[in-house]
């Protein structure tokens, strides 16, 4: 015979799986990217160009390293054929600035990362707006929240706002 803190067990558990199976399916759980094609223009520039949008006035190449492998940004990323990211500070010193002279590419290509809801509520986490770059025949995304002021305008597909 069921007790009724049995019966109230049950049923919670019942509502969490009707939660929970669409929020697995929605991707809820887990970070995703959506790539927007031809969404900005394409553009070259000079490294110190595009070092002139970035709010420290520097910027630095980061590549994933094997310690990368495990993590949640290389599984959505790196199947994409990003090399890595392109932050206005250096926090490591194996990060490599990018050169004045460096010729830049941007794609076009714009990127959202939608955190997952854990990102979002146990971590602050917030989804991404990032242009993708060709910089030493490598892309790299690099996110807007870097850049003071944005170096080609974006369609209308894209929420800038993230």
């Amino acid at each position: 015979m069921f007790r009724a803190s049995s019966l109230a067990l049950c049923a919670a558990t019942f509502t969490l799986m009707l939660v929970a199976a669409p929020a697995a399916q929605a991707g809820l759980f887990n970070p995703h990217i959506d790539k927007y094609t031809q969404c900005a223009a394409t553009t070259r520039l000079s490294g110190a160009d595009l070092k002139s949008y970035s709010k420290s006035g520097s910027l630095y190449l980061y590549e994933w390293s094997a310690a990368d492998r495990a993590s949640i940004d290389y599984d959505i990323m790196r199947p994409l054929g990003i090399s890595g990211f392109v932050f206005s500070s250096r926090t490591s010193p194996e990060w490599d600035e990018l050169a004045d002279s460096e010729s830049i590419l941007i794609t076009g290509n714009l990127y959202v990362r939608d955190a997952s809801i854990f990102e979002k509520i146990l971590g602050g986490g917030s989804d991404t707006l990032l242009y993708e770059l060709v910089a030493e025949s490598q892309r790299y995304l690099l996110p807007v929240s870097e850049l003071r002021r944005l170096p080609t305008s974006a369609c209308a597909a894209v929420d800038l706002h993230h």
